[in-house]
């Protein structure tokens, strides 16, 4: 068939007899796409854009992680959570039975 991937038709060439095929210039006989004509525009803006947001992401983590280490390094504590467990171990405050 001439859909793509994702289901959507992919238009293509003109239905032509042999003698205006062989009459017809390069750029009528055939067809240039990314993928392998196995995307649609719309699909392709997607992939491109999701690859651009997901980039994107990645930034902005890095960018958190050298700010946070950044904080660490000056001693500011909002940048540490306390992670410590409140409670502790019951057996060691009680003492043995």
């Amino acid at each position: 068939g001439n859909a793509g991937f994702d289901g959507q038709r992919l238009g293509g060439l003109k239905r032509l007899g042999r003698t205006a095929i062989r009459a017809a210039g390069h750029n009528a006989r055939s067809v240039n796409r990314p993928y392998g004509g196995a995307l649609s525009a719309s699909s392709l803006r997607d992939r491109i854009l999701t690859a651009f947001i997901s980039e994107e992401v990645k930034e902005v983590k890095v960018q958190l992680a050298l700010k946070e280490a950044e904080d660490r390094k000056k001693g500011t504590g909002a940048a540490k959570k306390d992670t410590k467990k409140k409670g502790g171990n019951q057996a060691a405050k009680n003492g043995p039975k």
